[in-house]
């Protein structure tokens, strides 16, 4: 579950799927995140397939969790700000070892930092 925080829109960077993608299955077994290899994204997220979630803010979007979806940069001076929420049955067990997400921003990045006033 995605709340926009902020309007979200094409020019901020907003949320883009792949319609029913979610029935594929999970499709990089080789990488615990699952994250798609650049020849599986080329492969299955043509273009012409991608859809907008376009969002104000308060609305909210319930995402299968193999549902393919990425975020474009954002290239505006609206800020694009969310909360998620991730439902997992409590039956569920990891059965790969090691680190189950690659760290996207680097060491330190999620540290909050000191402003000017």
């Amino acid at each position: 579950m995605w709340t926009a925080l902020d309007p979200c829109t094409a020019a901020n960077g907003c949320v883009q799927v792949i319609p029913k993608s979610h029935k594929l299955g999970l499709l990089n077994l080789d990488h615990p995140s699952g994250f798609l290899t650049p020849e599986l994204a080329k492969k299955h997220c043509p273009p012409e397939k991608v859809v907008l979630l376009e969002l104000k803010a308060g609305e909210v979007a319930l995402l299968h969790n193999w549902l393919l979806h990425a975020s474009d940069v954002n290239r505006s001076d609206i800020s694009r700000r969310g909360f998620s929420v991730c439902y997992m049955d409590g039956r569920t067990r990891r059965l790969k070892g090691g680190e189950g997400f690659p760290t996207v921003f680097g060491p330190g990045a999620l540290v909050p930092q000191k402003t000017a006033a």
